[in-house]
């Protein structure tokens, strides 16, 4: 048996930078953003809101092509779909932005995914050196 220390691995999977995302959203805001990623890859977007819900933004039935290329940015959501934030009646609320990428295509069911544990057992199906994640929060208020 071997123990393997996954800290101390090097990860060669493809990293991303979200260019146009906010800290702060007033509740009705549109969601729209660019991703630049340093090499090709599929990629998720997950909103996580402030009850720790994961909703899977992208792809979506309509748009399932994950694929981006290095090099190139990837305006989200696109021209016919629509990221509206709203609050649950709060006052301001945390929230966050989950980019999942990988190197090969790994099938997803979005509406078994609602909450880190279902996110999780799906992120575990993907191989640790070819896999990264980022976070981006922000605040959606309510004026």
């Amino acid at each position: 048996m071997s123990v393997i220390k996954y800290d101390e691995l090097e990860r060669e999977g493809p990293k991303v930078q979200v260019l146009g995302i906010q800290n702060r959203y007033q509740s009705s805001d549109l969601l729209s953003f660019n991703l630049s990623v340093n090499q090709d890859g599929y990629f998720w977007v997950f909103l996580i809101d402030d009850q720790e819900n994961y909703s899977l933004l992208y792809p979506t039935n309509q748009n399932q092509d994950n694929f981006i290329l290095k090099d190139n940015n990837k305006f989200l959501p696109g021209s016919s779909v629509y990221w509206q934030l709203n609050t649950n009646g709060k006052a301001e609320e945390k929230n966050a932005l989950l980019v999942v990428g990988h190197h090969e295509n790994i099938p997803i069911n979005a509406e078994a995914i609602s909450d880190f544990n279902d996110w999780a057992k799906w992120y575990k199906e993907l191989d640790y050196i070819k896999k990264s994640k980022q976070i981006f929060n922000f605040i959606i208020y309510r004026p």
